[in-house]
């Protein structure tokens, strides 16, 4: 078989695996206890992040 069929059916197989994994982990409840946990953005020196700059838009 051709390599450049090889190369498609591994980044196919590749992009198959990070969907399922992305459904399975979506799909999988929250742990008892984990439900409310605040992040602590205040302290947190990654300014990029998400949960980091909703938390700015909302005070603003």
């Amino acid at each position: 078989m051709p390599s450049y069929i090889w190369a498609i059916i591994i980044v196919m197989a590749l992009i198959v695996l990070f969907v399922l994994s992305y459904v399975l982990n979506k799909n999988t409840p929250k742990p008892e206890g984990c439900e409310k946990l605040d992040a602590a953005c205040k302290t947190c020196p990654i300014t990029s992040c998400l949960k980091n700059s909703k938390d700015k838009e909302e005070k603003e």
